[in-house]
Order: structure tokens, then C-alpha cells, then sequence
């Protein structure tokens, strides 16, 4: 069995951190009905809390201790999970003093950071996870809040020889047509 301890980090991607009604409303508009966000999800509220990360922080701040640092990724143009789901959950770590980065990908979908930029040799997100992993793995600590147009290009300078050959081994030419 695995603890937070046993982690490096956790990366989340466009991810639903907490499950309020606010939420369930936005996947009820998008055409996901009441009755199987309850199956997904948990029939009660109070069983749907219970498995939203920002709200178990936000009742038990202690929690913060065990996990281990946190890349969170969104993009702004999202419409299946809202960007302000990745910004109540950034706010909630550093409130409980976890080490976090929340970057924003100004116009971005859900898809887009992992799976459209990518092959468009747009690589904000690949380069932020690397970039992360080496602050994780040498004990640097990094808490911001970036923008693409504001991305960590330039913390890229100050790598080790093995993150830049990873990241001069990115292709540069888009994988597929726009």
C-alpha cells in the first residue's frame, strides 16, 4: 500500500478537485445527467465531499503535512472542468503549506496541454513536469503561479546536463496539421 510520502509529487491535469453543486450543475448543463454524476461521483453531498481534495484541506489543514509537492496544469479555455477548480484546489495547498505551481494555459481546452499542444510541438506542459521533477528530486522548492505567455523557459537555463538533453530532444516541428 502506498503513502504520500512514497511520492515525488503529483501532477494534475485539468483535474476536479472539488465536487460542490456548482460543479455537478456545469456537467448537468454539459449534458451529464444528475443521475450519473451521482453514480460517478456519490448519491449524497456529504459522501461527494469526502472525495474532494480542496475540501478535505480545507476542514484539515494537518493534511497538508503528508503530501508531497504539486504541479497543477489547466487550461483557461476549458469547458469541461473549469479552470477555478485547479485555482480553489492551489489555494487550499498553500494554505496548508504544500508546495505547489498552478499553471494556466491562456486559451487552452481540457485536451489541449496533453494531448493537442504536444503534437503541435507546443511543449509548456512536458517541460513544466520536467522542470518540476527536477526541483522534487533535488530538493528545490517552487511555488508560483505561471501563465504559458509567462512560462518557466527561463528556469530551463539552469538545469543539469541530463534535463537538457530531455528537453533538446523535444521535437520542434508540429506532429500533425493544425
Amino acid at each position: 500500500h502506498w503513502l504520500p510520502s512514497d511520492l515525488v509529487g503529483f501532477i494534475g491535469l485539468g483535474g476536479i478537485y472539488e465536487l460542490h453543486n456548482r460543479f455537478m450543475a456545469h456537467l448537468h448543463q454539459k449534458g451529464i445527467d444528475f443521475f450519473l454524476q451521482r453514480l460517478l461521483f456519490g448519491e449524497t453531498q456529504a459522501l461527494r465531499e469526502s472525495r474532494s481534495p480542496s475540501i478535505l484541506l480545507r476542514r484539515d489543514a494537518e493534511i497538508g503535512k503528508h503530501l508531497p509537492p504539486v504541479l497543477l496544469v489547466h487550461g483557461t479555455g476549458d469547458k469541461i472542468v473549469p479552470p477555478d477548480q485547479s485555482e480553489g484546489f492551489c489555494d487550499q495547498l498553500l494554505k496548508s503549506n504544500v508546495s505547489v505551481q498552478l499553471l494556466f494555459h491562456e486559451g487552452q481546452g481540457h485536451n489541449d496541454p496533453v494531448i493537442h499542444s504536444p503534437l503541435m510541438s507546443n511543449h509548456e506542459t512536458v517541460k513544466a513536469i520536467i522542470l518540476s521533477m527536477y526541483h522534487w528530486t533535488t530538493g528545490q522548492k517552487k511555488d508560483a503561479r505561471l501563465h504559458s505567455d509567462q512560462s518557466a523557459n527561463s528556469n530551463f537555463l539552469h538545469f543539469g546536463d541530463p534535463c537538457k538533453e530531455q528537453l533538446a530532444a523535444l521535437p520542434t516541428w508540429p506532429k500533425t496539421p493544425e
